[in-house]
């Protein structure tokens, strides 16, 4: 009889994990958003995957955070090693952690095979990474907040199936999620609104350009992340594209692999390309780039990876695959070279790009454009500034604009035509048009619903099933579109809807962005008519805000161009009862304590800030501990009907109306 289990990859076992380590973590999450932690971190915990060297991708930004902390807060950091492997640890690897991060605090310790955490320290904060880390993480209830630190979207660094399933589970794990890049995050929202992405940076004193003007002729040089034990990589479609360019260039072309060692000969590469593997340091990778005419990274998930970053850094005008999830960087002939991922055509782009020294330097001044705005210093400042005060409203910090990615000129995209339906214009809903048994197929209104993050939040803790968002702008219809929800182009105010269409309507931090308080008054008046059961509220606590000015100071959202109206209990409680609506409550939370939170900024800070910088922003008074409950943001009920029970809304305390 076969042993199964030589069939069974390690990667089954490492889920060390019993329903009562899920319960315990839901308890320490429910109150980690109850009472949310603010300010800078004393202490914390790094879970971190088996690792031999401290300077590959993200360990590198998971250890430099770690570090950042200490610098700005002194954070007393624990580097656990989560050796799920029971792979031997090098000795050499707290003395490459005090080399490569000299002004971190911490202490070392590998975490055995077993997995036994009751002998780690207690910590305000606990991070996880790689997936296997936080199923140690969720069994780790020693601290007050957990944080996951994702890289990358790893359910497709496997097939479909049960590895793939076991990493998606941690994403409801719940934690605060701070996520590498927009593309990344975007995933991440699937399952959470809790949490942040972040642009990742360039080290540009390692990665510059030489000076020298791109090539005009041959030979040319092409290197290749060529890694094939790394399938999101695509090395067989990276490596059969250079095939096909050796054998049309010849000896007009040297082509360098780099970034895995493998036995070349295996994947009959020999005479198509020269295999250097890993490079001894980062200084020989950045010299590498900057004698190079031309680079091939291939990324099949949401992450751009940091290789084509560091090309346009050093001047190297790099190629890439198309990935939508990316247009938030990638301009195609602007600051990348974008191709189908399709070996011939693929092949034909590079040797076009090489062929064609005009568009090399549009590229490369395009990506060192692109790079200029990228910094690890801004992308640790927003990160930590989160970490002091997180929230469930998800935030995405980038120094870039998004950007619509051209379509490369050998394969212009065709976009997909909706089914004929005479409720429908360009995809989206008209709501003159929606009859009562169409309506019946939605339960809740989503007013404002911008690009459908709030429709999740309604599905998951309101209790709806099938939404129906609206919104003004019409730039938001394809995003939420794609996101399988349904969309309503059109004023809020001026709903042509039944009375009583639905079970409930969610406006979820977008009455504070009206004109004025008119408007407020036709929304209220709108969605009290709309709804059948109740009416939910979510925005930011504009409660004390006369105390706080006494002060000296405000929070920041209150001084907001995007805020032209403050919508507090009080004004909302005053419409509720001029619509003859008398069962309601207010819910509070994120309570601020004092003025050294990052919330607060003096009264002369200009407008449109976020968290306080004592570094960019006008000093403000220290240390002074408010008198009364300051909380950052609100939520609000109005029940319609007597007898409707009320959805239980979790990480929230329910205070007296004053």
């Amino acid at each position: 009889m076969p042993d199964s289990n030589r069939y069974m990859p390690n990667e089954m076992h490492l889920p060390r994990i019993e329903a009562s380590d899920l319960e315990a973590n839901a308890k320490i999450v429910q109150q980690m958003r109850q009472q949310v932690r603010s300010g800078p971190l004393k202490s914390a915990v790094w879970f971190l995957p088996h690792f031999t060297h401290a300077l590959k991708g993200g360990l590198r930004t998971t250890l430099s955070l770690a570090q950042e902390c200490s610098r700005k807060w002194g954070t007393q950091n624990t580097i656990v090693l989560d050796n799920f492997f029971g792979r031997a640890v090098p000795d050499s690897i707290p003395d490459q952690i005090r080399q490569h991060f000299p002004d971190m605090n911490f202490q070392f310790v590998v975490l055995d095979r077993e997995g036994d955490v009751s002998s780690l320290p207690q910590a305000d904060a606990g991070f996880c990474s790689l997936w296997v880390t936080a199923y140690t993480l969720a069994r780790y209830n020693k601290c007050h907040t957990k944080f996951y630190i994702m890289q990358d979207y790893e359910p497709m660094f496997y097939p479909g199936g049960t590895i793939s399933l076991m990493i998606e589970q941690t994403y409801r794990l719940g934690f605060f999620f701070l996520s590498n890049t927009e593309g990344v995050a975007s995933k991440f929202r699937q399952y959470s609104d809790w949490g942040m992405a972040f642009t990742p940076g360039v080290d540009t004193e390692l990665f510059h350009p030489s000076g020298e003007e791109a090539k005009t002729s041959g030979p040319y040089q092409i290197v290749f992340y060529g890694r094939p034990n790394n399938d999101r990589n695509s090395f067989l479609l990276g490596s059969e594209a250079l095939r096909l360019v050796k054998r049309q260039m010849g000896d007009n072309v040297r082509i360098l692999s780099v970034g895995m060692t493998f036995p070349i000969l295996r994947y009959e590469l020999h005479g198509v390309m020269e295999h250097l593997g890993l490079l001894s340091s980062m200084e020989e990778v950045a010299n590498l780039y900057r004698s190079s005419d031309l680079a091939l990274s291939l990324m099949a998930t949401p992450h751009p990876s940091y290789q084509p970053l560091e090309y346009m850094a050093s001047g190297c005008p790099a190629v890439t695959n198309i990935n939508e999830l990316n247009n938030w960087l990638y301009r195609d002939g602007e600051n990348i070279i974008l191709s189908e991922p399709l070996p011939n055509i693929m092949a034909e782009r590079i040797i076009g790009a090489l062929e064609d020294a005009d568009l090399r330097r549009k590229v490369i001044a395009g990506g060192i454009e692109t790079v200029s705005n990228l910094s690890w210093e801004t992308a640790f400042d927003q990160i930590m500034n989160y970490i002091a005060s997180p929230s469930g409203e998800t935030t995405a910090v980038s120094t870039l604009q998004p950007t619509k990615a051209k379509t490369t000129p050998i394969a212009a995209k065709a976009k997909a035509t909706p089914p004929a339906d005479k409720t429908r214009t360009n995809g989206v809903l008209r709501d003159k048009d929606l009859t009562p048994e169409m309506l019946s197929e939605y339960d809740f209104l989503d007013m404002g619903t911008k690009d459908g993050n709030s429709m999740s939040y309604a599905i998951g803790n309101l209790g709806g099933k099938k939404g129906l968002g609206v919104e003004l702008r019409p730039e938001y219809v394809q995003k939420t579109i794609d996101k399988g929800f349904a969309y309503i182009q059109g004023d809020a105010t001026k709903l042509q809807l039944p009375d009583n269409s639905v079970s409930f309507v969610l406006l979820s931090h977008f009455l504070e962005h009206l004109p004025d308080l008119e408007t407020l008054d036709q929304v209220i008046a709108t969605s009290l008519r709309v709804a059948k059961d109740f009416v939910f509220i979510k925005g930011p606590g504009y409660e004390n805000e006369d105390y706080l000015q006494s002060l000296g100071v405000r929070i920041f959202y209150s001084h907001w161009s995007g805020h032209p109206i403050k919508p507090s209990s009080k004004v909302l409680s005053e419409l509720f009862k001029k619509y003859g609506q008398n069962d309601y409550e207010f819910m509070f939370h994120r309570y601020i304590t004092s003025t050294d939170d990052p919330a607060i900024h003096s009264l002369q800070s200009p407008i449109n800030q976020h968290a306080f910088d004592i570094d960019l922003h006008p000093p403000k008074p220290k240390g002074v501990v408010f008198d009364r409950r300051i909380p950052q943001e609100m939520m609000g009920f109005v029940r319609l009907r007597e007898g409707v029970v009320l959805p239980s809304v979790p990480l929230i305390e329910t205070l007296p109306f004053v």
